[in-house]
């Protein structure tokens, strides 16, 4: 994970008003305050910066766009391959420019039934109207994205915020520090002690049980 973090982090920094450290900083963050799994985060965030970057995001920008619809996922209980499958449809949208039906509709309404509400909420006109400015490509994502964003925050924020501390949250969190945990032990080179210990243990808990 943490060979994995470096590597991520140092491609993404390039070009970008930020550093791989900052960056590593941020994706941690970000894991702990809304009770994610740290490598769910760093595999969904990245690939969503690298297509917000390639089409002219800035970094602060592609930050809020990956929060809101992560959060709004985790409140609409999607599980970890529904939220990749939530930022897909976003990466798609970016590297394709123009926001496709096949995207809002498809990968992302599937997995957030509200998705076409709220695209045409942030754009002022009805879902009619929002079909047909798709159909002549008048979507563009690096605009419209940022504005669903803040529509998906104000309309769902504080309610977001209550889903970070639910139990489901924290047990994300303990996942993150058990694996730190473990790396750490890794780095200090003493793996395989403590592999024999967890061993012996099992054995004797199947002793106690038999």
């Amino acid at each position: 994970e943490g060979t994995v973090l470096k590597i991520r982090t140092e491609v993404l920094a390039e070009g970008w008003d930020t550093t791989a450290k900052e960056l590593e900083q941020y994706f941690r963050g970000t894991a702990e305050r809304m009770g994610l799994v740290l490598t769910d985060v760093i595999q969904d965030a990245s690939k969503l910066f690298v297509s917000g970057k390639e089409n002219g995001l800035d970094l602060q920008t592609s930050k809020f766009i990956y929060e809101q619809f992560s959060g709004l996922g985790q409140l609409m209980g999607a599980d970890a391959e529904q939220q990749k499958g939530i930022t897909k449809a976003l990466s798609d949208m970016l590297s394709k420019s123009t926001i496709q039906a096949e995207e809002l509709k498809g990968q992302l309404g599937d997995r957030l039934p509200q998705a076409m509400a709220l695209f045409s909420k942030a754009m002022g006109v009805s879902n009619e109207e929002l079909m047909k400015m798709m159909k002549d490509g008048q979507l563009l994502a690096e605009d419209v994205l940022p504005k669903v964003a803040g529509v998906i925050k104000n309309q769902y924020g504080a309610a977001m915020e209550k889903m970070y501390d639910t139990i489901p949250a924290n047990q994300a969190r303990l996942n993150t520090a058990f694996k730190d945990w473990l790396r750490l032990i890794a780095d200090a080179g003493v793996a395989d002690n403590f592999k024999q210990l967890l061993k012996e243990l099992a054995d004797f808990f199947r002793n106690e049980q038999g």
